[in-house]
């Protein structure tokens, strides 16, 4: 059977994460199984307490189990009733390299979180940076390793000798031009001056 209750400073009776609530249900369970020789099962409920602290367990063993994967460390949680236990350990089996137990006696039972020793996680190695696969096919006889053909349309252009890649035409052409023509001018303005003038070099005083 399942009691709701619902009104104000209902937290009174909830009690310290619950504790409160699960005396009176335990208790209410022995009062209606002593009447007869019938069983019930009793669950009281009071504003909505046990969905709120369900899923606040789950997101605490999920939480919990995903450290335990991440840092190899073992976490130890609060003494809780077998319901609530059970919860956790649901939780922990969502996540795949952890593990959850049970320790501890009577009221004092508490569930353990801790990394999966028999988890073996499998490591991508074929993936590297650029998404690249690098797999044995990729690699020649000697250790070397086979670059793949660009697929984009690229074709690499071979140039004969003496014949300049186009960008270095354009500039060549240009300063070729301006230097021609500035040599032309110069000795139109000169006619007497050979295209190759004399450098002379000054003579010691001495001399």
């Amino acid at each position: 059977a399942v009691i709701t209750l619902d009104g104000e400073n209902v937290s009174y009776i909830i009690g310290h994460r619950g504790e409160t609530l699960d005396a009176i249900q335990y208790l209410t369970g022995l009062v209606a199984n002593h009447v007869d020789q019938s069983y019930y099962r009793i669950s009281i409920n009071i504003g909505n307490y046990r969905e709120k602290r369900e899923k606040t367990l789950e997101i605490l063993g999920k939480k919990l189990a995903f450290k335990a994967v991440k840092t190899g460390t073992k976490t130890s949680l609060e003494p809780m009733n077998p319901y609530e236990r059970r919860i956790i350990h649901t939780a922990v089996q969502k996540v795949k390299g952890a593990t959850s137990w049970s320790e501890g006696e009577s009221i004092h039972r508490h569930v353990v979180i801790g990394p999966d020793p028999e988890y073996k996680p499998s490591y991508n190695r074929g993936h590297r940076r650029g998404d690249r696969e690098r797999t044995s096919s990729n690699f020649n006889k000697d250790g070397s390793y086979n670059r793949k053909p660009r697929t984009s349309g690229y074709q690499r252009r071979t140039y004969a000798e003496g014949e300049n890649h186009p960008q270095d035409s354009l500039f060549s052409t240009f300063e070729d031009d301006h230097t021609a023509t500035a040599v032309r001018e110069s000795i139109n303005e000169r006619p007497d001056t050979s295209l190759y003038g004399r450098i002379d070099v000054k003579k010691n005083m001495d001399e």
